[in-house]
């Protein structure tokens, strides 16, 4: 199977689709097949170079965009049955997530400041798993990375 994903290959330039392979989790990880996908201040000031020009050139093969949405569970991987709350969890079943991929190891992680994560990187096009950024077909979430269930009763309109 086969999804795409936007890439910023310039800044101030127009966007880019590739194609990859998607790939199957691994134990602990998620493959969402995704619905909504926001677009956050963050991604304007990536794709005007506003912050990053100097300080965070665009690697040759470009950035993968997008960070906030939601999906549906396509795979689970091996290991997964709840969400990060302990609810029970299943393909086809709608989550969000956290927008922030930390590491897990460095010291401001360990301390449970997350969202400060002093290893946090942009994704890099072409480097699996690929589908790393939301204004794609897929996203990938690794093992750990904070999911939650979607209430049924809860519309997808509220969910971005």
């Amino acid at each position: 199977m086969k999804g795409r994903i936007v890439v910023v290959k310039e800044y101030g330039k127009p966007f880019e689709i590739e194609e990859y392979d998607v790939p199957e989790p691994e134990p602990g990880a998620v493959l969402l097949r995704m619905t909504q996908a926001g677009v956050c201040g963050s991604d304007l000031h990536t794709w005007r170079g506003d912050q990053t020009q100097e300080h965070m050139p665009i690697p040759p093969t470009g950035r993968v965009m997008g960070h906030e949405g939601t999906g549906i569970v396509e795979v689970l991987g091996e290991g997964v049955a709840t969400d990060t709350l302990g609810t029970p969890i299943e393909e086809g079943d709608r989550i969000v997530y956290s927008a922030i991929f930390p590491c897990h190891r460095c010291h401001l992680c360990l301390r449970g400041d997350t969202n400060w994560c002093a290893n946090r990187a942009y994704p890099t096009a072409g480097v699996y798993p690929y589908f790393t950024g939301t204004y794609a077909d897929f996203l990938y979430l690794p093992s750990r990375h904070p999911f939650f269930r979607v209430p049924d009763e809860l519309p997808d309109d509220l969910l971005n």
